[in-house]
């Protein structure tokens, strides 16, 4: 029985890599739930499958939802087309809704339960703080409330794992305070703090650049381009009331686009 289990949780993973190749990402997220859902614990190899499998389906929703807003403050449409606008951009927005609530879901009772690796456990509760920081951006009064209070919680406790148990440099922890940072900004509108949280870490992984582990290093200076980014917007929006945006060592000789298009980013 353990070995048609296995055998089994082999063929989903082998078919949702066929469906990354096919840019099905439907499906590769139905395999990959299927896997994430089996008595073993994930590889990170196969967390990463499945963080890709639905951010992919996420961004097409969200590109989708900011398109139909940016149609709705157009003056050209009439009354009625806006509603009807109105009503299919709420369509998006319960799809959206649907689809983090089901991520969410495999977070807590599949992947969290069987995790032991202190980064598996960081990735996790970054995955937890992101999905609800999605949910957030879509929901409104009590609801948004509600998303908010979870995604802070998810990020902070995140925040603290890492600390003990990753070096500042490591892409995973980087990515963490790079989205808890744009959560900040964004979100919470605690834009100071926000912009705090970024620096640290930046400042932090900077420390330690020098020790930075070769195997780690594009990912990892990857994350702080995309920070000191940040940083640099940030400060022109405020009219230059935050600090200046700190300078980033020497460019990768590796393709920045083809890092960025497997980097899991806001």
């Amino acid at each position: 029985m353990d070995r048609q289990r296995s055998k089994n949780k082999d063929l989903n993973l082998w078919r949702a890599k066929l469906a990354q190749e096919a840019n099905r990402y439907e499906d590769m997220a139905r395999y990959m739930k299927t896997v994430a859902e089996s008595d073993e614990a994930m590889t990170k190899d196969e967390d990463n499958l499945l963080a890709v499998a639905y951010k992919r389906l996420l961004e097409h929703k969200r590109n989708a939802r900011r398109t139909l807003m940016a149609i709705e403050q157009k003056d050209g449409p009439t009354e009625l087309d806006k509603t009807i606008v109105q009503e299919y951009r709420s369509l998006v927005e319960q799809e959206l809704r649907v689809l983090c609530d089901e991520v969410l879901s495999v977070i807590e009772t599949a992947l969290m339960p069987k995790a032991s690796d202190p980064a598996a456990r960081v990735f996790y509760w970054k995955l937890r703080g992101d999905y609800h920081r999605y949910v957030a951006e879509v929901n409104v009064a009590e609801d948004r409330s509600h998303a908010v209070n979870e995604s802070r919680e998810a990020y902070e406790r995140a925040g603290e794992m890492s600390r003990e148990s990753l070096r500042p440099t490591h892409p995973l922890r980087l990515g963490l305070m790079l989205n808890y940072s744009v959560f900040l900004y964004q979100i919470c509108q605690q834009r100071r703090q926000g912009h705090q949280v970024a620096k640290q870490a930046f400042d932090d992984a900077i420390a330690e650049i020098d020790v930075l582990e070769e195997d780690s290093y594009d990912d990892s200076t990857l994350i702080m381009r995309l920070i000191r980014d940040n940083l640099s917007i940030w400060n022109q929006e405020s009219g230059g009331s935050l600090d200046e945006p700190p300078i980033l060592p020497a460019e990768s000789d590796n393709n920045i686009e083809d890092l960025i298009n497997n980097t899991l980013t806001p």
